[in-house]
């Protein structure tokens, strides 16, 4: 629940915050022609061009890994139903049938 005395309290830290920023060394050299320049280092944007990078990379590792493990699965499902088959009917009429 919000009382008066936490609301008194957040206003008056409002208040002091403000009076610093305004009486601050930055804020004394400017007026009202002044401007902010915005400048990124390149540090920055070699850290996001490689946060992309290897962002990009891991997605196509994981794509080929699922990609790999679909077709290693219908291989293996392949010499399974081959084992059974050469059990079941012998080496030669497994591959026959196998063929066709």
């Amino acid at each position: 629940m919000v009382t008066v005395n936490m609301l008194q309290t957040l206003r008056n830290a409002t208040k002091h915050n403000v009076y610093a920023q305004v009486h601050s060394i930055p804020i004394n050299g400017l007026d009202e022609t002044s401007h902010v320049v915005h400048i990124t280092p390149w540090w920055k944007t070699a850290l996001k061009a490689a946060t992309i990078g290897f962002g990009t990379i891991t997605i196509l590792f994981i794509v080929l890994y699922y990609l790999e493990m679909l077709v290693w699965s219908k291989k293996e499902r392949r010499k399974c139903i081959m084992n059974i088959k050469d059990k079941i009917l012998g080496k030669k009429e497994s591959a026959a049938f196998l063929m066709h």
